[in-house]
C-alpha cells in the first residue's frame, strides 16, 4: 500500500505517483493509516502499541467523532485463548455501560479477518503517570478511587472481575472545569465468575505488584481480589511507595503471599487512623477477612474523604493539547498520555470524499470543455469522463446506504447503552442493598461467636460459687449472703447472654433469609441484561455487516475512480491551459 504525502489518498503497491498533485508516492509506514476500518471508521495515526495490540486514533465516518480503535496483532491471530480475551474485553466493558468504565462503540474484524475493538477516545493521562509526576494529594487521590470503585462494584455486581487493576489501567480524563473523571481500562483478561474458558492450572496474568494472594495460588480468585489491587493503589497514593519492593517478579509474589506490609501511616503519619486501617484491612492475605464488597468499601472510604480537607483554590482548567503534526497519516504519533483527538485530514473519504470527487468531475469536465470545445474529438477521454460520472455517482448511492445502515446501528447500540443503564441503576440498589445485608451477616456472626464464647466461660463461675454455696455452714452468714448474691449476678449474667446469643441468632437466620432473596433478584436482573445485550450485539453484527460490505465497495469504486482519473489528468495536464484548472484540483 501506497501514500501521497501531500494530499494523503492511499493507492495501490504498484502505483508510483499521485494523480491529484503528482506529488511521489510513498510506501505507507503502517498498513491500517488511512484505510477505512468496518466501513465506519478511518485510522488517521498511531497511539501506542502493546503486546496483544496496537491502538489508532480514528475518526467516525457518521459523525466525524474521534475514535480509539484497538487492533489486535496478527501474528497472535491463531492464539484462540488471546482472541478470546481481546473479545472479552469488548463484551465485558460493553455491557457493564458504567461512566468510570471505557465506552467501547464497535467490536469486528477487518477484511484479512483482524480483530479490532473500537473505544471512546480518551484525552488526559493514566493513574501512573500521574503518579510518576509526584505525590497526589490525599482529596484527590481519595476521590480518584471512589471513581474506581465505582464502577467496579458495578462490574462485580454482573460478576465480572477485572483482575488486572492497577494505575496503567486507570485513565484520568480532565473535564472542562479541571475534576478528575476517572475511566478503567482493559477488560481484556477479565472474567466472568461462572466461565473458567479462559484461564486453566498453572497460569498467572496479572501485574506482581498488585496481584492478590489468591491470584497467585487460584484462578478462581472473586472480586476480593480486585480489592485488594485496590488496597495496594491506595497505599501508593497515600504513602508514595508500594506496599512490598521487590527484584523481580517472584520476590512481589513471595510478598504479597507471606509478608504483612507495613502501615501506610509509618510513611505519611498524616494518614487518618480509619484510612490506615481500611487499607491494611483491604490488604488482608485472607479475602474473607477484606470488606465484603465494593459497596462496602465506598461507604467506609467516602466517610474518611468526607473528613479530609479539601485545597480552597480553584482548580485550573486542563491544559491545552500539543499542536498537531502536519502529516498523521504518514508519521505515528507515539502515545505520550496527552494525545489530541485526531482531526480530519485531506485525502480521507469521510465526510467530503463524495463532494471532492464531484467537484474533481467538474474540472475535469471543465479541461475538456476547454481543450475540446466543439466537443468533438478525443470522444475515448469523453467517454472516461462518463465512466467517471457513473462511478461517482455509485459511490454517492453507496454512501448514502451506509450512512443509513450506520444510523440504524447508533439507533441500535444508543438504546442498548439506554437500557444496560437502566439495568445499572436497578443493580447499584439491589447490590447496595445486598451489600448492607452481608455487612450485617458478618456482623451478626460475631456477636453470636461473642456470646457464645460468654456461654462457654459463664457457667464456670456459677459453679464455683455454687459449689462453695454447698460447703458453707448451713446458719445464715454474711458470707453466705454475698455467696448467694455473687451466684444471683452470674445467672443474671449467664441469662443476658442466653438471650443475646438467642437474639443474635435470630438476626443471623433473618439476614440469611434476606440474603438469598435480594441474590434471586440480582441473578434474575443479570439474566435480562445477558438476553437483552445479546440481542442487540446480534442486531448490530447484522447491521455491521451490511456498512463493512458497503465499505469494502466504496474503497473498491475509489480504486476505479484513482485509476480513470489518473488517465484523464495524464492525457490533460501537459496543456498549459489547464495549469489554473490543475491548481484548482490540487486544492480540492
Amino acid at each position: 500500500m501506497k501514500i501521497c504525502p501531500t494530499c494523503g489518498l492511499r493507492y495501490p503497491s504498484d502505483a508510483t505517483q499521485c494523480f491529484v498533485d503528482r506529488a511521489t508516492l510513498v510506501v505507507a509506514p503502517d498498513p491500517y493509516i488511512g484505510q477505512l476500518i468496518g466501513g465506519r471508521y478511518r485510522i488517521e495515526s498511531q497511539l501506542g502499541e502493546g503486546g496483544m495490540a496496537t491502538v489508532y486514533a480514528a475518526r467516525s465516518a457518521l459523525d466525524q467523532k474521534p475514535v480509539a480503535i484497538k487492533i489486535f496483532r496478527k501474528e497472535l491471530a491463531k492464539d484462540e485463548k488471546l482472541r478470546e480475551r481481546f473479545k472479552r474485553e469488548a463484551t465485558s466493558a460493553q455491557r457493564l455501560s458504567h461512566p468510570h468504565i471505557i465506552e467501547i462503540l464497535g467490536y469486528g474484524e477487518t477484511e484479512d479477518k483482524t480483530q479490532y475493538l473500537v473505544m471512546e477516545y480518551l484525552h488526559g493521562e493514566s493513574l501512573e503517570s500521574a503518579l510518576e509526576h509526584g505525590p497526589i494529594p490525599l482529596a484527590r487521590g481519595l476521590d480518584l478511587m471512589l471513581q474506581t470503585l465505582d464502577a467496579l462494584a458495578r462490574a462485580h455486581d454482573f460478576e465480572v472481575v477485572h483482575r488486572d487493576l492497577k494505575p496503567d489501567n486507570l485513565f484520568v480524563v480532565r473535564k472542562e472545569d479541571g475534576s478528575d473523571h476517572v475511566k478503567i481500562l482493559d477488560f481484556g483478561i477479565a472474567r466472568s465468575m461462572h466461565d473458567p474458558r479462559l484461564t486453566k492450572a498453572g497460569e498467572v496474568f496479572g501485574t506482581p505488584q498488585y496481584m492478590a494472594p489468591e491470584r497467585i495460588t487460584s484462578i478462581d480468585a472473586g472480586p476480593g481480589a480486585d480489592l485488594y489491587a485496590v488496597g495496594v493503589m491506595l497505599y501508593q497514593i497515600v504513602a508514595n511507595q508500594l506496599p512490598f519492593e521487590a527484584n523481580d517478579i517472584s520476590g512481589f509474589l513471595l510478598k504479597h503471599l507471606r509478608e504483612m506490609p507495613v502501615a501506610p501511616s509509618k510513611h505519611n503519619p498524616q494518614i487518618p487512623p480509619a484510612l490506615d486501617n481500611l487499607i491494611l484491612k483491604l490488604l488482608e492475605k485472607d479475602p474473607n477477612k477484606r470488606p465484603v464488597d465494593a459497596h462496602a468499601v465506598i461507604k467506609e472510604l467516602s466517610a474518611i474523604a468526607a473528613q479530609v480537607p479539601r485545597p480552597q483554590q480553584a482548580r485550573k482548567p486542563p491544559p491545552p493539547p500539543p499542536p498537531r503534526r502536519p502529516n498523521p497519516a504518514l508519521e505515528a504519533t507515539p502515545f505520550d498520555g496527552q494525545p489530541k483527538p485526531p482531526q480530519a485530514t485531506k485525502g480521507t473519504l469521510a465526510p467530503a470524499t463524495f463532494e471532492r470527487w464531484e467537484r474533481r468531475v467538474q474540472l475535469f469536465a471543465q479541461m475538456l470543455g476547454r481543450a475540446y470545445p466543439d466537443g468533438r474529438g478525443r470522444n475515448d477521454l469523453f467517454q472516461l469522463l462518463e465512466r467517471v460520472r457513473v462511478t461517482v455517482g455509485r459511490m454517492g448511492e453507496c454512501r448514502q446506504r451506509s450512512l443509513r445502515e450506520q444510523m440504524k446501528l447508533e439507533s441500535i447500540r444508543t438504546q442498548a447503552r439506554e437500557a444496560q443503564a437502566r439495568f445499572g441503576r436497578a443493580m447499584d440498589t439491589l447490590g447496595q442493598d445486598l451489600s448492607r445485608v452481608r455487612e450485617e451477616l458478618v456482623r451478626a456472626k460475631q456477636v453470636r461467636d461473642e456470646y457464645a464464647q460468654v456461654l462457654a466461660r459463664g457457667g464456670a463461675p456459677f459453679a464455683q460459687i455454687h459449689a462453695k454455696v454447698v460447703a458453707s455452714p448451713a446458719a445464715p452468714t454474711a458470707e453466705l449472703a454475698m455467696l448467694y448474691r455473687a451466684g444471683l449476678d452470674a445467672l443474671e449474667s449467664l441469662g443476658r447472654a442466653m438471650q443475646e446469643h438467642q437474639r443474635a441468632g435470630a438476626w443471623l437466620e433473618a439476614k440469611e433469609r434476606e440474603a438469598p432473596d435480594l441474590q434471586l433478584q440480582i441473578d434474575t436482573l443479570r439474566g435480562q441484561l445477558a438476553k437483552l445485550s445479546q440481542a442487540s450485539e446480534d442486531e448490530s453484527a447484522q447491521v455491521q455487516n451490511i456498512v463493512g460490505q458497503l465499505g469494502a465497495e466504496m474503497a473498491q469504486t475509489e480504486q476505479t475512480l484513482m485509476a480513470d482519473a489518473g488517465r484523464l489528468a495524464d492525457e490533460l495536464r501537459p496543456d498549459a491551459r489547464m495549469r489554473d484548472l490543475f491548481a484548482e484540483l490540487e486544492a480540492n
